[in-house]
């Protein structure tokens, strides 16, 4: 049976039933929309009420009509759904991706203005259900090939200083590459990687990797990569300010090229900067590192990085690390085997279960 990807709720029962059968009709094979008709049943999804209602009360959202309508009892069942998009209400979507039961939101409003997770009821039907088919392509396309590609693992690296990120998601690559076939993407500027493990900027990077996927030209991940002691790495490009150009499509583009190939087991990602469609990542990786340093300034840089991944996946997936720095005077590729034995390696192969 097909597993229903996306989720409407929170708006006027004929209104969600058109938009449901337009939507049904435009997604095809990879699954079905849901219908949650009546606010009784829409809010026993949200599980055990008095978390969600923290949750949406610290945020200051109108809940009032929420509130009467949340109940406690025989919801267990309804708390294991998960949908790749919610729509509707800003109540009901907000309340399901903060209960980790959907990864992106699309919330209808009443007023004109428009964004990312925003957009106007009032306007001519067949423009709005337009706009939410193209704005579902956009956020729940990758979500879906994904779901075919299942045994390729994401792990995502993020937060702290560009050379501790580096190091802990080289490390963390590097201990998975010991057993599987793993490509470390680096999506941060001026990281280190390439003088830290005197490495060199291939003729062929990610800078050519990205234009050559803007062009819908045929290409394959092996001609921009390069090898370090034992598992691949996409090469960074000698201009840092070309992961300011890449747009979301061009990252859409690349993750599905990289699941398309199945070459590789694991990905591990360094994002140490929020490119544009970087949401696509964190929603879809298997687990999320958020790295910090111990004093105030980085534990509250940390804080604010956790605010905005709760918006863009589970907060389950992440697990905090704080980091006090890596040992090592000479570059090399000596430093993985010598951060592997550290307090730090032990840490990182418990939580990828490399041991």
């Amino acid at each position: 049976m097909q597993n229903p990807v996306v989720v409407i709720g929170g708006l006027e029962k004929s209104y969600m039933q058109k938009l449901a059968l337009y939507l049904n009709t435009r997604i095809g094979k990879d699954g079905y929309v849901e219908l949650l008709e009546g606010s009784d049943r829409q809010m026993d999804l949200l599980g055990s009420s008095g978390k969600q209602m923290e949750l949406l009360e610290s945020s200051g959202r109108q809940i009032d009509s929420v509130r009467e309508d949340m109940r406690l009892q025989n919801v267990r069942h309804q708390r294991e759904k998960h949908w790749e998009l919610a729509v509707g209400s800003e109540a009901f979507v907000v309340a399901l991706q903060e209960a980790g039961q959907a990864e992106q939101i699309l919330i209808l409003t009443d007023t004109e203005e428009e964004d990312e997770t925003h957009i106007s009821q009032y306007q001519a039907r067949s423009v709005l259900f337009q706009k939410i088919i193209a704005r579902y392509q956009s956020i729940a396309s990758v979500g879906m090939q994904m779901a075919a590609v299942k045994k390729q693992h994401w792990i995502v690296c993020t937060g702290g200083n560009r050379g501790s990120l580096m190091a802990v998601s080289a490390l963390c690559a590097w201990i998975l590459a010991r057993r599987q076939r793993v490509l470390y993407v680096e999506f941060s500027e001026n990281s280190g990687l390439v003088s830290v493990f005197q490495l060199e900027y291939g003729i062929a990077d990610m800078s050519d990797l990205f234009l050559q996927l803007r062009k819908n030209m045929g290409t394959s991940l092996e001609l921009f990569t390069g090898q370090l002691d034992g598992m691949d790495y996409i090469r960074p490009p000698e201009n840092a300010m070309i992961l300011y150009e890449i747009r979301e499509e061009d990252l859409q583009a690349f993750l599905r090229q990289l699941s398309a190939e199945g070459r590789y087991d694991a990905v591990v990602f360094s994002v140490g900067s929020m490119i544009c469609g970087c949401q696509l990542i964190f929603s879809q990786a298997e687990r999320i590192l958020q790295i910090s340093g111990g004093d105030l300034c980085s534990r509250c840089a940390a804080g604010e990085e956790v605010a905005f991944l709760k918006k863009c996946c589970s907060e389950e997936k992440v697990t905090k690390l704080v980091v006090s720095g890596f040992s090592g005077d000479l570059p090399g590729v000596h430093l993985l085997h010598e951060w592997s034995e550290s307090e730090m390696g032990q840490r990182l192969r418990q939580i990828l279960n490399a041991e």
